[in-house]
């Protein structure tokens, strides 16, 4: 699998995300919610990608960048799925469930902030918290 799929897998074991965004595609998305999203959801996508070379070619890992935004009708309830993503990453390097990944920790977390006016007549509301992975290719 793509370190992508295996980032959402990770992200839908969540407990409190399996909870609180139940769902045929368990209300974790790629890029963008689709239309018919219900809150609560969460958006992933990859930020940027560093890697290593060396006079013979790429050397591994990479260093991976992923956001993920969770958005909610409640500002409350977005922080507090934004905590527990952080909290999962936040673990050791044997209880990460992504294979390729050698460590991941959250590096940066802000509110998220959508000028769509779908979103401000709905009054969604977001956290994003960015993960930094070093992977194997």
């Amino acid at each position: 699998m793509s370190l992508e799929a295996d980032f959402r897998s990770f992200l839908t074991a969540i407990p409190a995300v399996a909870a609180a965004a139940p769902g045929p595609a368990g209300q974790v998305y790629p890029l963008f919610a689709p239309e018919q999203a219900v809150t609560p959801y969460l958006v992933y996508r990859r930020l940027s990608t560093a890697r290593t070379f060396s006079h013979d070619g790429p050397v591994n890992p990479t260093t991976v960048v992923m956001r993920v935004t969770c958005w909610s009708k409640s500002y409350e309830q977005a922080v507090a799925l934004a905590a527990a993503v952080t909290a999962a990453v936040g673990v050791p390097r044997e209880a990460i469930a992504i294979s390729s990944v050698q460590f991941m920790r959250p590096v940066d977390e802000s509110d998220a902030f959508e000028p769509s006016p779908e979103l401000l007549e709905q009054q969604y509301f977001g956290r994003q918290i960015d993960i930094s992975l070093r992977h194997n290719e």
